[in-house]
């Protein structure tokens, strides 16, 4: 059943990657070749080969109607719509959105889920009539960015309906939803009364699946020790709850049936109550499987129930693919059930069995946690044999503050032995990330590279299974190896990210050595963490060698100066411009990097750095002092054998007239050595980008960092005109997203992470 059911998977997201056409074009020439061809082999598989291609073809037909539905919804955008629904969730209740499960649009029977965004408080349960405007989630445009469409949509969520007016609310007859909304608002009061806020909104995460109140910072702790697991509803929590309870009923009454029943419908309500996450359903189906076995007599299969989940899950929203958690919850439960028998031999050895146990989740999902968040916990695997079994008394603790919340003395006592629990996963967290080595950032891998990991780990378990000891040590030295080509030199990098209005250019030299130059917006809240700190990670960058900030406007620092601060991101040298009038920002810059622990070098004209095969030429500033501290910025020409980039910072006309002049240069480009890529000056601006500049240095692409709708006019309408009369092709991070340049020293390609029609094809 699971080879099926990969097979509906592979059909859904194939189908989702390549054109419809082509994709059922190919499935029905798999299906006529497998129906008609001749062989031993075909004969003997030609039932089961059929039935996975029609697998596929379920695959193909369910993505088809969920983008058909996509389709219809996107042509409602930016459009008032009236709608009628039923309230399904409540996603913030102080900012006043909901989910909602929509049967009509415009009085069109029309059946999806929609984000709601209103002033009208609503319930869950709740049936409305209202009107608003329709407006596509918003989605990534720098790597490693968060992409709200993508979660959206694994949640079901088709898009969200703004400036919403409710017409009508009211309840229906049977108000279920209602119901458990109200339990689940007095049981996150429990946890408000008895814990600080703190573990309060912890607890709320651990039972009732909120995990809006949790801070960052306890969040980022969480997630780095590996143990994040703990605070979303899983199977964990599934099993200790409903389980148990089923368990228990059926000790007292002594009836399998009867025991099912209210097991399964408590697990079913709680999941409802929770708000249904990936991991719950997930958890309530591989439970309600387990139950309905043990009623039938029959055994229960851990892979057939994980097929049957994994089938069901994406039938229903196959772009839960596509979601960490679901595919963290998935990884982990397949690899107890394939790779912890590696280590059956250690089963009666308590300690050892809870180890190899999490070995096994953490070998499933390792790619998983790279592909996501660009880095593996080393440590979580010893940390979860001490937190997991303290979940189970944690979580009836929790239960008990609930349950005995009016009671005084015994909610005082389960509250003090759940703050005592809190207090160690956190020290232990801490303790953890203190440790050197504590986590390993690899960056995003291809997916090639995923691939290859498991079709590795997938031989491992099928050369256990026939007893091949030597060739699973021969696989196990593949594996090892598959790791070494993260460090393995490759060409030249550069992206310039989309930063709104400002500036952020990443470099990874072929030896892997990283650089910063620049990073700030005057457009982005909070550029360091949500953008700089995502990218420079998703391509293995927790390391720099160098942060060059080319001057002290904020648009080009505010950022860095987050990064600067962050003790996840290590910098060596931080690279000022050599300028005799520093300012207020320029000399905050300077304590920040002394207070925690780079290096300071000032950059003048005529230095030059060399990295390998990369050097870095300064053409700027003169160190002296400017009235205009535009004047002052750094402007690198770096080169790496025949390419060659100017990056400019914001210089303006004047700078670009000492440039042009400059011997080392004028000599360079006389022997025919053009500079290929130009970083435009001051985001466009008419200040920037002289006609003189483009004619010396033969520039044949330009990237411009710029905002959308900034208020500034960048870019200028003169520099576009006089760019495009050179024949320069304009790439803009508005248009764009972050832009990537790939080089060997002598061809390059120039890569859109938002593909859009209005910029021009690199060479």
């Amino acid at each position: 059943m699971l080879y099926w059911v990969l097979l509906f998977v592979l059909g859904e997201v194939l189908t989702d990657k390549l054109p419809l056409a082509a994709m059922v074009s190919l499935n029905i020439i798999y299906l006529l070749v497998t129906y008609n061809a001749k062989g031993s082999f075909i004969d003997k598989y030609r039932k089961l080969l059929l039935c996975g291609g029609l697998f596929i073809t379920l695959g193909l037909i369910c993505v088809s109607y969920n983008n058909k539905k996509i389709s219809i919804v996107d042509e409602y955008a930016e459009k008032n719509i009236r709608f009628c629904g039923i309230v399904t969730d409540v996603y913030d209740l102080d900012k006043g959105k909901y989910g909602v499960k929509v049967s009509s649009i415009d009085q069109r029977h029309f059946c999806t889920r929609f984000v709601v965004a209103s002033d009208s408080t609503l319930s869950p349960g709740m049936r409305i009539e209202a009107s608003g405007k329709v407006t596509k989630f918003s989605q990534a445009t720098n790597p490693g960015e968060y992409d709200n469409r993508s979660y959206e949509l694994g949640r079901g969520n088709m898009a969200q309906i703004n400036d919403v007016i409710v017409d009508r609310a009211y309840y229906p007859a049977i108000r279920i939803r209602t119901w458990l909304y109200n339990i689940r608002q007095r049981i996150g009061h429990s946890f408000d009364v008895w814990l600080d806020e703190e573990d309060a909104s912890l607890a709320k995460a651990m039972v009732l699946g909120e995990k809006g109140g949790i801070s960052p910072d306890i969040k980022a702790l969480y997630q780095q020790s590996g143990i994040a697991h703990l605070i979303a509803i899983s199977g964990l929590h599934i099993a200790l709850l409903g389980g148990t309870l089923y368990k228990l009923i059926r000790r007292c009454v002594g009836s399998f049936f009867v025991a099912a029943i209210p097991g399964m419908t408590f697990i079913i309500l709680y999941g409802v109550m929770t708000g249904l996450s990936g991991a719950t359903i997930r958890a309530i189906i591989m439970l309600c499987v387990a139950i309905g076995a043990d009623v039938l007599g029959r055994k229960y299969d851990s892979l057939s129930a994980i097929a049957f989940a994994l089938f069901l899950m994406l039938l229903s929203n196959p772009y839960q693919v596509y979601q960490v958690g679901f595919l963290l919850s998935f990884g982990a439960v397949l690899g107890i059930a394939y790779i912890s028998p590696l280590f059956e031999k250690y089963n009666d050895k308590v300690i050892l069995k809870g180890f190899f146990v999490s070995v096994s989740v953490q070998l499933a999902t390792m790619p998983i946690l790279l592909y996501f968040f660009f880095e593996v916990p080393i440590y979580a695997v010893f940390l979860n044999i001490i937190v997991v079994p303290l979940m189970s008394v944690l979580l009836a603790m929790l239960v008990m503050i609930a349950f005995f919340c009016d009671v005084l003395g015994f909610a005082w006592i389960f509250a003090k032995v759940a703050t005592f629990i809190f207090s160690v996963y956190e020290t232990l967290c801490m303790f953890s990330n203190r440790l050197p080595l504590h986590s390993v950032c690899y960056g995003r891998p291809h997916i090639l590279w995923i691939v290859g990991y498991f079709a590795i780990l997938t031989f491992i378990l099928l050369l256990h299974k026939r007893k091949r000891k030597k060739a699973m040590r021969a696989a196990g030295l593949l594996m090892i190896m598959l790791f070494v080509t993260f460090i393995i030199p490759s060409g030249l990098r550069i992206v310039m990210f989309d930063v709104g209005q400002g500036d952020g250019i990443y470099i990874e030299t072929p030896l892997k050595q990283r650089i910063l130059i620049d990073g700030g917006s005057s457009s982005k809240k909070q550029v360091g963490k949500y953008v700089l700190k995502n990218g420079l990670k998703y391509h293995g960058a927790s390391h720099l060698s160098y942060l060059i900030i080319t001057h002290s406007d904020s648009d080009h620092y505010s950022g860095a100066l987050e990064l600067m601060e962050d003790k996840d991101i290590k910098i060596d040298t931080v690279v000022l411009p050599a300028i005799t009038n520093p300012d207020e920002a320029y000399r905050k810059l300077e304590k920040t990097a002394r207070d925690f622990g780079s290096k300071l070098y000032y950059a003048k004209q005529g230095d030059c750095f060399r990295m390998g095969d990369v050097s870095f030429y300064c053409l700027n500033p003169e160190n002296t002092n400017y009235p205009d501290k535009n004047q002052g910025s750094i402007v690198m020409w770096l080169s790496y054998k025949d390419f060659d980039i100017m990056l400019t910072g914001d210089a303006d006309a004047e700078v670009e007239k000492r440039i042009v002049n400059n011997k080392r240069l004028r000599d360079s480009v006389n022997s025919g050595n053009k500079i290929e890529v130009l970083k435009v000056g001051h985001h466009g601006s008419d200040t920037a980008t002289t006609d003189d500049l483009l004619k010396t240095c033969g520039f044949s692409n330009a990237l411009i960092s710029v905002g959308e709708r900034n208020h500034y006019g960048h870019p200028s309408p003169r520099v576009l005109k006089a760019l495009k009369s050179f024949g320069v092709n304009m790439y803009l991070t508005k248009q764009s997203g972050a832009i990537t340049i790939r080089t060997d020293g002598k061809k390059y390609t120039i890569e859109e992470f938002v593909h859009n029609e209005e910029n021009q094809s690199g060479y």
